[in-house]
């Protein structure tokens, strides 16, 4: 009986000890995760560095179940961003609840160095549902657009609700994006689920010059290349490149847009008003944050308004139909040549 309870007073005692080393310790881990998280958010990297060598985790999670590299890359903290990619462990394509990586916001924040710096590390250029394209186009990051397409990006890629690259740069006016999209081969037939495509939204944005060029290009693209029903055979394409219509430059702000002539079709009308609510969810976008001001970026991603479905097709192009849910989209390049599948690293 006394060695029992001898037994059981050094249990007691072994158990209480256990306690009072184990509340300390994890109250000291609970303070470096803090320490480290402030030190990515404030963009110290020699801080970041330090913690790394001391075994804290590159792919920790702040409070909002945001990875640290993506974080780095939200607050534009890109030296600390780049200390976390110092580290082999580091998970470059980690996502946030929303669903963007650290390469989508570096491309919205137009850090072309850093983009590449991702992509050198492994980060992905094509994913499912919105892409680093969509970012870049979205913010008017001429330079970084152009990187992504020569590195593989596929040009259509369809957001959840089926808007393109091409389309975002409509919609926000960034006008000479959306000419280089498609005299990069950019498909500007296609429409979301909203029922806009890039000539609707240049013409809800108040261009309606734009919009009519970029119908007039959207018929030239189907006479070209027609739909994924019914594409035009090789020869058809060639009768039907020599036969269309000369090639008109987009409208110019000095000529008032007076030498684009309205392709057959077109009504002389606006769009008109929405009837009711589309079924698509398409993005909400407002302009990116200050550098200085903390808290998460507007992106299509993140943002939970939509755009309402025209009561009546704006332009008489016939709709392109959406690639199905989990299949790889075909692309068009500017000769015709097939655009490199998304996934494919070449």
């Amino acid at each position: 009986m006394k060695l029992y309870s001898k037994s059981m007073r050094t249990l007691v005692l072994g158990l209480a000890l256990a306690g009072a080393i184990a509340v300390p310790l994890a109250r000291a881990q609970s303070d470096a995760y803090q320490a480290f998280v402030q030190a990515v958010s404030l963009n110290h990297a020699a801080t970041v560095r330090t913690w790394l060598l001391r075994g804290v985790s590159p792919n920790a999670l702040d409070a909002d179940k945001t990875p640290l590299l993506v974080l780095a890359a939200r607050e534009k903290a890109f030296d600390a961003l780049r200390a976390l990619l110092e580290s082999p462990l580091v998970e470059v394509d980690a996502v946030n609840p929303g669903g963007e990586t650290a390469l989508m916001l570096a491309s919205l924040h137009g850090e072309l160095d850093v983009v590449k710096l991702l992509v050198r590390r492994g980060a992905q250029v094509n994913r499912t549902g919105w892409t680093p394209l969509h970012y870049a186009a979205l913010a008017g990051h001429q330079a970084v657009v152009e990187w992504l397409l020569e590195n593989h990006a596929y040009i259509d890629a369809a957001s959840p609700n089926g808007t393109t690259p091409l389309m975002m740069a409509a919609r926000e006016k960034r006008t000479s994006i959306a000419q280089y999209l498609v005299e990069q081969g950019a498909d500007p037939s296609l429409r979301n689920q909203a029922g806009f495509g890039a000539p609707e939204y240049f013409q809800r944005a108040g261009e309606p010059e734009l919009a009519r060029w970029m119908a007039q290009k959207a018929a030239e693209f189907l006479r070209r290349y027609g739909t994924q029903e019914a594409p035009v055979s090789s020869t058809g394409a060639a009768a039907a490149t020599s036969a269309r219509d000369p090639s008109v430059a987009p409208p110019s702000p000095a000529s008032g847009g007076s030498a684009t002539p309205a392709p057959v079709g077109v009504p002389a009308a606006g769009i008109p008003g929405p009837a009711a609510p589309g079924t698509g969810t398409a993005p909400n976008v407002s302009t990116p944050r200050p550098v200085a001001a903390p808290g998460p970026v507007s992106t299509p991603a993140r943002s939970g308004g939509g755009d309402e479905r025209p009561a009546s097709p704006v332009f008489s192009v016939p709709v392109r139909p959406l690639p199905s849910a989990g299949a790889v989209p075909g692309g068009v390049g500017t000769a015709g040549a097939p655009r490199p599948l998304p996934g494919v690293r070449q």
